[in-house]
């Protein structure tokens, strides 16, 4: 019996999602009038405006930007990716580097290899909103 022609897979994931992380450290910055839950909101539409193609999810939480990878909901999503419960090629996108992590260098270069080797993207707002899939992609440029 003759085996089916093999299907070439496309390489982008076949749906498209983008996962909005939006943190603040303190509760009064996420109740303030003109908070950064506001802000980041704001950002995240503008963000969708250039990528419409992506659906996008929110992960919000209250929680210090050096705790928020062992303690909170990014660090959930993170493993979560790693153990493949979340599609490969998924995007993280975020307001800015310091809503990611407020980390030392170190700890900063290990989330963003952990994004990466769990075959996510990322995106920071204030950086154009490019989406990075890797510390040497073309077109990837690190302030």
């Amino acid at each position: 019996m003759l085996r089916p022609e093999a299907q070439i897979l496309p390489l982008e994931p076949l749906h498209k999602l983008v996962v909005s992380y939006r943190r603040v450290g303190t509760n009064a910055q996420g109740e303030d009038d003109r908070s950064v839950f506001s802000r980041q909101d704001a950002d995240l539409a503008n963000w969708k405006r250039q990528h419409p193609d992506y659906e996008d999810q929110v992960i919000q939480e209250r929680i210090s930007g050096k705790e928020n990878v062992k303690f909170g909901f990014l660090g959930q999503f993170l493993e979560d990716a790693q153990k493949g419960k979340v599609a490969p090629g998924t995007v993280l996108v975020v307001e800015t580097w310091s809503r990611l992590s407020r980390g030392d260098m170190a700890d900063c270069m290990q989330l963003m290899f952990d994004i990466f080797n769990a075959r996510l993207g990322v995106s920071f707002c204030d950086w154009g909103n490019q989406i990075l899939r890797s510390l040497d992609e073309t077109g990837g440029t690190v302030f």
